[in-house]
């Protein structure tokens, strides 16, 4: 928990020691800082583990299968990070190839921006935080806490989302142009498209860590997957009906729905195996 609130500090410090102390660039001193901060936050996480647990860090490994198994665990989900990465920059790359430079500098100026906010804000915390609750609970037997804390998410997506919205279809034009220059007032409807099927980014984060929760690590990298090929499939159908920029954003959507909904199978599979576990047993 500490690294949680170290690792931005020390990120901000590095910076500010870069730039204004050792006078580098403001690039040169964005990435030192980086690299710096990162060093040494490891050499702090480094030293705290020897302090706990003093153990030889060259030392042969004995792989046995629980090891084995969170090794193919920790493979997977490192995979499902770098797909949910991928899905962002594939969007990237076809703005680029099939729309002007205007239209990808909104994108990049104000969409993506707003889309990296949002998930770090209402997203990564699901992960963060309701990843490993769900785990304990799962571990536990405890469906009843599991059942609270998916209606607690539906609830509070339900009420993010329909808030972005609302602020969107209301203020969105003035906001935009309020924060940003009026060159990027493109970007307003393909922000209210946008904040139509954000729900889904915060339900499918839940769902697949329900579904890890459980163990089911390639089903998660699966589903991110087809959200990947259901993007760009999307992208390729709609482009012959429309050249509007828009039809980039909901292709990125329906990634994001498909992704859902097979997660959503997944997770009733999961349910309906538990159901017969249960009976099973009292019986």
């Amino acid at each position: 928990n500490k690294v949680v609130w170290l690792e931005p500090l020390a990120n901000v410090l590095m910076f500010f020691v870069c730039y204004y102390v050792f006078n580098l660039d403001a690039m040169v001193s964005l990435f030192m800082g980086l690299t710096l901060s990162s060093l040494a936050i490891a050499a702090y996480m480094f030293k705290k583990r020897r302090r706990d647990i003093s153990t030889r860090p060259l030392a042969g490994v004995h792989f046995d299968p629980k090891l084995v198994n969170f090794v193919k665990k920790s493979f997977t989900a490192s995979l499902e990070a770098g797909a949910s990465i991928l899905m962002i920059y594939i969007t990237v790359l076809l703005t680029i190839r099939h729309f002007s430079v205007d239209e990808l500098g909104d994108f990049q100026v104000v969409v993506r921006p707003v889309f990296t906010y949002l998930t770090l804000l209402f997203v990564f915390p699901i992960y963060r935080f309701v990843l490993p609750e769900l785990a304990v609970c799962v571990r536990n037997g405890d469906h009843q806490q599991i059942k609270l804390i998916r209606q607690w998410v539906f609830k509070v997506s339900f009420a993010v989302s329909s808030l972005f919205f609302l602020v969107m279809l209301l203020f969105g034009e003035s906001l935009v142009l309020t924060l940003f220059p009026h060159e990027y007032a493109g970007a307003v409807p393909v922000l209210l498209h946008f904040s139509l099927f954000f729900i889904f980014m915060m339900l499918n984060a839940h769902q697949l860590a329900y579904i890890k929760a459980h163990g089911y690590f390639m089903h998660s990298l699966c589903i991110r997957i087809s959200g990947i090929i259901t993007l760009m499939l999307s992208f390729q159908l709609l482009s012959q009906f429309t050249e509007n920029v828009v039809a980039i954003i909901i292709a990125l959507c329906s990634g994001y729905l498909m992704m859902f909904i097979l997660s959503s199978v997944v997770e009733r599979q999961i349910l309906k195996s538990h159901n017969i576990k249960l009976i099973h047993q009292s019986v």
